[in-house]
């Protein structure tokens, strides 16, 4: 069980890194408007904007390593299943 708590949970991170990182450089780093066009110029070569672009550049390797959390979350899920079933003292499976 705790195999699958802890695949979920870095799945739910990595989303929310990938996600929010996004949308930190989408507000702060390259703003709408025409205001944000000029100050582009100026904070998208920030170090913090830099950072956050290589996360977006970066994130089609965090949703195959979000995926393959996932994947494993319903894996282990299963055979703990499985594993809880045959430990079980039913009635059913004595005879």
């Amino acid at each position: 069980m705790r195999t699958t708590a802890l695949s979920f949970l870095f799945a739910i991170s990595v989303g929310t890194v990938s996600w929010g990182s996004t949308q930190l450089y989408a507000t702060y780093c390259v703003p709408s408007g025409f205001q944000g066009w000029i100050t582009s110029f100026i904070t998208s070569n920030s170090s913090p904007c830099q950072g956050l672009l290589t996360l977006i550049t970066n994130s089609n390797t965090l949703y195959g390593t979000m995926a393959a959390a996932v994947f494993v979350g319903i894996f282990s899920a299963i055979r703990d299943g499985i594993e809880s079933f045959a430990e079980c003292e039913c009635e059913d499976k004595k005879n």
